[in-house]
């Protein structure tokens, strides 16, 4: 960057020696100046991206999806011809279709419903998204880390303030019990790079931590 000034000064004895800029050199220097300040904001935006932050922001979303289901939230779908806002048999979270967001669902209507017979993993109908997340670090993505998708679909109950993982509720360490939610930086493979990943685990019983490694606890 101590090439900045020593440029500038160039141009000023340049300019009072000859008489002014030309158009042409005026764009040169406009050019350059540019270029610096877009790998200044680049190198910055880089150093800003924290992964704890990102994943403490997740969490929140988490347990937010957590409360509405267990405060008993009542809500209406735009697609919905019901009459207002109604019970949900529970609220849930399940991967969004591009990396870097996911979804907040909406279980079927409580009135009129049988919810212990329902299957809890995201389907519409009768499930409905209430909002899409997106990760407000540009950098990072959620990893696979499950064969096939981002991670379980995630879905909390109430009024026995149940969670089931992958449609399943049981308390017993299985493979879906925990749920792991894998974020990383883009492009970068977290078994090859682990330094800047974090991992959230889910469990049914309602717990949610972030482990020191890449692996959730057993149960």
């Amino acid at each position: 960057m101590n090439s900045c000034p020593s440029l500038f000064k160039y141009f000023r004895n340049w300019s009072q020696a000859n008489g002014g800029f030309s158009l042409i050199e005026m764009l040169v220097v406009i050019s350059i100046v540019t270029i610096l300040s877009g790998s200044l904001i680049l190198t910055f935006s880089r150093v800003r991206s924290d992964p704890t932050h990102t994943v403490n922001i997740v969490i929140a979303e988490i347990r937010d999806t957590q409360v509405r289901a267990l405060s008993g939230v009542r809500y209406k779908h735009p697609s919905e011809s019901i009459s207002g806002p109604l019970l949900r048999c529970g609220y849930g979270i399940t991967p969004g279709l591009v990396t870097t967001e996911f979804r907040v669902y909406a279980g079927p209507n409580s009135p009129g419903t049988d919810c212990t017979a329902e299957d809890r993993r995201f389907n519409d109908p009768p499930d409905k998204i209430v909002r899409t997340v997106k990760l407000q670090d540009p950098n990072f993505e959620f990893k696979n880390a499950i064969a096939g998708k981002n991670f379980y679909d995630i879905f909390f109950e109430p009024p026995d303030r149940k969670v089931f993982i992958d449609n399943s509720s049981a308390l017993a360490g299985s493979a879906t019990n925990p749920a792991k939610i894998l974020l990383g930086p883009l492009g970068v493979d977290c078994a090859v790079n682990p330094t800047n990943c974090r991992a959230i685990c889910i469990y049914t019983s309602g717990r949610i931590e972030v482990p020191s490694n890449l692996t959730c606890p057993g149960i």
